[in-house]
């Protein structure tokens, strides 16, 4: 840790900061382990699913602008078909994949 200096010429010693959410990081990552564990048969079941669905990837990524400005690559599973862009697939277009059609509803 380091000290913190007052506009008075003092010096103060850094306080241990908690994250948000006012559990320690351990628990945090404890909790996001067991709970991917947990929904890994669910998740592997929804990406069979895409696959039989729909030719393409499984996976979706895009870049996103995250704290501070810092880019980032977010994953997820993909609920368009591959041959069209997200937006038209939001848009209500026809070709959106049967099993989503099913989820929006």
């Amino acid at each position: 840790m380091t000290a913190m200096t007052c506009s008075g010429g003092g010096t103060v010693p850094a306080a241990r900061t908690m994250p948000p959410s006012g559990l320690p990081r351990w628990v945090d990552v404890a909790a996001s382990v067991t709970g991917l564990v947990l929904l890994s048969p669910v998740l592997v079941a929804a990406a069979v699913v895409i696959k039989i669905d729909s030719p393409g990837p499984v996976l979706f990524t895009q870049e996103r602008v995250g704290r501070d400005g810092r880019i980032f690559e977010l994953v997820k599973l993909r609920n368009f078909r591959s041959e069209i862009g997200e937006a038209m697939a939001l848009s209500g277009c026809a070709t959106i994949a049967d099993i989503d059609r099913s989820l929006i509803t």
